[in-house]
């Protein structure tokens, strides 16, 4: 570029100095005179500037004027050539200086890939070629640079070509999420295995992975380890978390527990505490970065449901209680979404919605991937179940089931290792209570990816809508995750919903082909034991001692829950009391003890029904039934497996026992736990508190006696109803007698029963 602006300049200065020096007189245009003329004159006109030439003379006065002329004409010429010259000279000056200033180039050779600070093949040793000096620098330690990778011209003095810098394990991290505040919700169950010590399992759906925990208590506060990985993905997708695609154990968390009950029992309160982790990442003086993380564990029993709904991810038109389990829709200006705290990846999770309120149309329950922005909850997304008798998926509607209506509880199910999403009804049609299932709706969606597209089953086969079309593609057996979360969707003013107690989930299989190239060796070694006549291998003999002994003790029965979901029941006395405890029953119940349930999912049932006490499972008392007739005589649909009682109908004659195993049971009475009372209440509300006669509220047994005014009162017991709404047993007097009745409390919707819509209770 500088020798092209050179050369430019020096021609503009060759033609300005030919043409200055000849400036003379003359006009515009161009005239001529005839060599005859006596003048014998030629003038050429250039713009505003002449050169005159004279030829020869015709008198004396004509000859000394063309004498004066040839030497003045003379004279400029060598004045120019003296200045043409001089210019040429400042010129090459120029050049020179030029050339003088060009230096060659700072270049070094690296001579050896070294650590730097520890890190390996982090640092580059130079030796530069002007000093001989040799140095270690920074080749991506902490992704930074100190030296630039360049291809230098022949003289060293320019670069011809510069490389850029490669990238570095943080700029990975970086695009990836890494260093960024985020939210993740999690699952953490465990189990005590001694004094002060627990194990168990904390399940990321976001990252679709459960990892192995180790728990130690000291006093009020609870140390958590993260161990190995047990399932999920365990080379991709962890940037965020560890810095680094690939799973890492070492995670500790210290939380306190706020709010628990005495002793041992970690059944109730809150876990708020902060975690470290010191990841493979190092800062600028050479340590390892740590991660830090404010820990927030809910204390969650059997009989509360597994999920929440997400406040964060909510239309605006949407309301959601202060517990996440009731939301209800504030405006008709779009169908608006929330989604749930928990999604899923593996396993098969069943959950159920009661319907209080909705127009046909107006409610949407299903399943989503989790949303990108905010407009994602302002229209329904992914694969759900309308109440209009149809599914949606992609804006595409398919006539599937059958309506349901307010007070019907409508069961999901989410088989991800099959890729399945099928619903289920417990509901009344024509005054009897049925429990339909309504098949698969959708197949072909795991949230693994990888089923899709023959690495597995995908749920294929079933007739059903493939939900992997129009957005969740297979991906070629690649382990990429696509967690699915529960959803409600709203239309319509005052449409309401609220997420019941029942549900169960497993953990499930990854049906990654690598576990079947496990299990085929396992096979492999198996049979070579057998025939060469070795000790079997040491994980089978554990297997089948620990299997053994669980047969022997009989205190384990297997059964299938309403889903198809397989599971394993405690027939301990221990377990079954306590699951008696936790649904405020003031009576024992023993599996093989036969009741009649009156009241299911907050609804009187006109026609009772007989179930079996089969057993207890994740804190909670499960049943089977064994006497729901209809009009053909017989166990209408569904009848026959096992599913569980929650509070809501377990009270005020929500059951009756008929027949007991073990007759001393019936003079034990249960305590009340402190979750359901006594305890003092206090209204605020200037109107007063509603007092009904049931707990239910929206039942037409349930009747309007009057209300209690602003004062405090000590309650007898609270009941969450099955709207999720606390109701209170208060003594009232009726006619100059006390009588218990229910008082309502939390009509705001928090759930909290204090009426004034804070949730504090």
């Amino acid at each position: 570029g500088e020798s092209e602006r050179d050369r430019e300049e020096e021609e503009v200065e060759d033609v300005v100095g030919e043409i200055l020096p000849t400036v003379g007189v003359g006009g515009e245009g161009n005239s001529s005179v005839d060599d005859d003329n006596t003048d014998n004159v030629s003038t050429t006109s250039m713009g505003d500037v002449s050169a005159t030439s004279v030829g020869g003379v015709a008198d004396d006065d004509n000859s000394t004027t063309s004498t004066l002329t040839a030497a003045t004409t003379e004279t400029e010429s060598s004045k120019r050539k003296k200045q043409k010259a001089e210019r040429k000279r400042r010129k090459k000056e120029k050049r020179a200086a030029k050339a003088a200033k060009k230096e060659t180039l700072p270049l070094g050779e690296v001579v050896e890939i070294c650590d730097y600070k520890g890190v390996k093949g982090a640092g580059r040793k130079v030796k530069w070629a002007k000093t001989g000096v040799e140095r270690v620098y920074r080749w991506g330690f902490a992704g930074l640079f100190d030296l630039v990778h360049v291809v230098p011209s022949d003289d060293k003095t320019t670069v011809v070509k510069r490389y850029p810098k490669p990238s570095t394990p943080y700029h990975d991290a970086h695009r990836n999420g890494f260093g960024n505040k985020t939210k993740h919700h999690g699952v953490l169950k465990i189990k005590s295995c001694g004094v002060d010590r627990y194990f168990g399992v904390l399940e990321l759906p976001d990252f679709g992975s459960g990892i192995h925990v180790s728990c130690k208590r000291d006093g009020n506060s609870l140390t958590i380890m993260e161990g190995s990985q047990l399932y999920g993905a365990g080379h991709t997708g962890w940037w965020s978390r560890f810095g680094a695609a690939d799973f890492a154990s070492g995670w500790s968390y210290t939380v306190e527990i706020v709010g628990s009950g005495s002793g041992d029992d970690l059944s109730y309160g809150m876990l708020r505490g902060k975690g470290a982790f010191d990841c493979e990442l190092r800062g600028e003086d050479g340590e390892k970065l740590r991660l830090e993380s404010e820990i927030h564990f809910e204390s969650c029993r059997g009989t509360d449901t597994m999920l929440r709904l997400d406040q964060d991810r909510c239309a605006s038109t949407i309301a959601v209680s202060s517990d996440g389990l009731s939301c209800w829709s504030t405006s008709s200006s779009c169908r608006g979404m929330v989604y749930a705290t928990t999604g899923f990846t593996t396993g098969q999770a069943y959950w159920e919605v009661k319907v209080e309120s909705g127009e046909p149309g107006g409610v949407f329950i299903g399943v989503s991937e989790k949303p990108g922005d905010d407009s994602m909850f302002t229209r329904w997304t992914g694969m759900g179940f309308v109440n209009f008798r149809a599914t949606t998926h992609g804006g595409a509607e398919r006539i599937y089931g059958c309506h349901y209506h307010p007070s019907d509880t409508v069961g999901v199910l989410l088989d991800c290792d099959a890729g399945r999403l099928s619903f289920f009804l417990d509901g009344m049609k024509y005054g009897e209570h049925v429990l339909q299932d309504l098949g698969v709706a959708f197949e072909g969606i795991s949230p693994m990816g990888y089923a899709g597209e023959g690495g597995g089953g995908g749920g294929k086969g079933q007739g059903a809508p493939n939900g992997g079309e129009g957005g969740r593609r297979g991906t070629g057996g690649k382990s990429v995750l696509k967690a699915l979360y529960p959803v409600i969707g709203l239309k319509n003013m005052s449409d309401r919903v609220t997420l019941t107690p029942k549900s169960v989930k497993t953990i499930g299989t990854q049906e990654h082909p690598t576990d079947a190239c496990d299990d085929v060796l396992r096979s492999v070694q198996v049979m070579e034991s057998v025939v060469r006549r070795k000790a079997l291998p040491k994980w089978l003999s554990n297997l089948g001692a620990m299997e053994h002994s669980r047969w022997r003790s009989g205190r384990w029965v297997d059964t299938v829950t309403r889903g198809n979901i397989a599971i394993r029941v405690s027939t301990d006395h221990v377990d079954v009391i306590e699951a008696c405890a936790n649904l405020g029953l003031k009576t024992v119940l023993l599996v093989g003890d036969v009741v009649k349930l009156k009241r299911v999912n907050g609804r009187l049932l006109e026609l009772s029904e007989e179930a079996l006490i089969v057993g207890a499972f994740n804190g909670t008392l499960w049943y089977r039934l064994i006497s729901q007739k209809g009009e053909g005589g017989s166990l209408v649909e569904g009848g026959g497996r096992t599913w569980c009682f929650y509070a809501a109908d377990c009270i005020q004659g929500g059951f009756e026992v008929v027949r007991r195993v073990d007759s001393r049971t019936e003079n034990l009475e249960l305590p009340l736990t402190k979750e359901f009372g006594p305890g003092r209440l206090k209204v605020i509300y200037g109107p007063g508190a509603v007092v009904r006669t049931d707990v239910e509220i929206d039942l037409d047994e349930s009747i309007n006696i009057g209300s209690l005014e602003t004062a405090e009162y000590t309650f007898l017991e609270r009941r969450v109803n099955s709207c999720n709404i606390m109701r209170y047993l208060v003594q009232v007097k009726v006619g100059g007698e006390e009588e218990a009745k229910e008082d309502r409390g939390g009509g705001d919707g928090d759930g909290d029963g204090d009426g004034d819509g804070d949730g504090d209770g």
